[in-house]
């Protein structure tokens, strides 16, 4: 659950009458499910078992719909009342037998069931993308059942970074499935959409999507009553997404106290799940939020906190490196306050201190990681989540500090502290 940021549940029947293999993704930083089942045991449609729930009741519904109007004219001598009683059957039946949706032909749900097999199964976006586009183009089944499909469509685009095309997929996702959020699936394009617009650099409006996102995760909670408990429930349950929506507050520039409570609390959800490297970062970045509406907090909880990179552990070199750059942001962050305060001893020794630590990091940076992307060719920065939000590690310096348009657009501070 807690290896990758999107998160998206159980893609349980794809609201079709018939189920799908199981398969658990757990590739980190990916938009797909992660340890959890996508796909239940393949079944054939058109079973026995299929065939007792689903038509046997259908045929007995149209036998009533034809013999009990009958029934009138067999009887002549019936009283009044009991002729229109079984007169009005048949309209009475018929529509409600019409109501049944109709249903996919054999040879779309084998399109359906190859493309989620190549996406969930084979792992492999590029293949699954075109077999997703045929089944839309052609699927003759239930209309609602496109948004479960348009959905896994905008979750192949965003793995092989088709960004627009994964944002227009999870908008037709979400007409079709019109708020019915059964298996989750509002939830997981709600979800998609404010990633894939985040990922397209759009964020005028997006911390309310990612609101959406969050409180949506939220509802599975049984005892969350109000919206406000649906977002709490939501960053404990996903704070990957709890940190995207506080980012995206961070960088619309607009409520900056809002992003700081909801940093904070992705910090704290991610030290919840044992995941202390996340939690730092989110940290931090609350703290930078912070500051731009009371720099005395902001340096309080700054010289707290920025230290404890110090004591950071695991096997993820590249996080780590990536937690070191964020110790950095830190340090000229406080750098910047100590000196509009008027401490300038401290604020020199905080930014020489940052030159350090960066300094070492880009070394580093070159030595383990950067050669091995020239050789391996294939960039799996996402540009929406915490683990590759901003500039490549290893291509910040002290200097690229001093330029406030770099500092409030790439790295998200906004104006305020830009200027800073």
């Amino acid at each position: 659950f807690f290896s990758c940021p999107l998160l998206p549940t159980s893609l349980g029947t794809v609201r079709l009458k018939y189920s799908l293999w199981s398969y658990a993704d757990t590739q980190k930083s990916s938009n797909f499910s992660t340890s959890q089942p996508v796909m239940s045991q393949l079944q054939k449609k058109y079973d026995s078992r299929y065939f007792g729930r689903g038509v046997r009741p259908f045929l007995f519904m149209a036998t009533l719909a034809i013999l009990l109007p009958l029934t009138s004219t067999l009887k002549p001598s019936l009283p009044r009342r009991a002729f229109l009683h079984s007169s009005v059957s048949l309209p009475l039946v018929i529509p409600f037998t019409s109501l049944a949706a109709p249903e996919p032909s054999q040879t779309s749900v084998t399109k359906l069931r190859e493309s989620l097999s190549a996406l969930y199964g084979d792992k492999d976006a590029e293949k699954a993308l075109p077999l997703l586009r045929n089944t839309v183009e052609s699927w003759d089944g239930p209309e609602k059942d496109l948004g479960s499909i348009y959905r896994c469509m905008g979750d192949a685009a965003m793995e092989v970074k088709g960004w627009e095309e994964a944002r227009d997929s999870y908008n037709k996702a979400l007409s079709y499935l019109n708020g019915d959020d059964v298996d989750g699936e509002v939830s997981l394009s709600t979800t998609g959409l404010a990633r894939s617009r985040k990922a397209l650099g759009s964020y005028s409006g997006l911390s309310s999507q990612y609101r959406a996102a969050v409180v949506a995760v939220g509802k599975g909670d049984k005892y969350a009553e109000t919206e406000e408990d649906m977002l709490e429930s939501g960053i404990l349950r996903n704070p990957y997404l709890g940190w995207e929506y506080g980012d995206a507050l961070k960088r619309e520039g607009k409520d900056f106290s809002a992003a700081f409570k909801i940093l904070d609390a992705s910090g704290d959800a991610f030290e919840g799940i044992g995941d202390p490297v996340r939690g730092y970062m989110s940290q931090v970045d609350s703290c930078i939020a912070l500051s731009t509406y009371d720099p005395k907090s902001a340096i309080s909880k700054l010289e707290r906190i920025v230290p404890k990179s110090t004591k950071l552990e695991g096997r993820d070199v590249e996080l780590l490196q990536r937690a070191i750059g964020k110790e950095c942001e830190g340090r000229v962050m406080m750098a910047s306050l100590y000196w509009e305060a008027g401490d300038k001893a401290k604020a020199e020794d905080a930014f020489g201190m940052a030159e350090e630590r960066l300094s070492q990091l880009e070394e580093d940076y070159v030595k383990r990681i950067k050669g091995k992307k020239a050789t391996n060719g294939k960039d799996r920065r996402r540009g929406f989540n915490i683990d590759d939000s901003g500039p490549e590690v290893g291509e910040v310096s002290a200097a690229k500090f001093k330029k406030s348009e770099w500092v409030a657009e790439t790295l998200g501070w906004g104006d305020v502290n830009g200027a800073r």
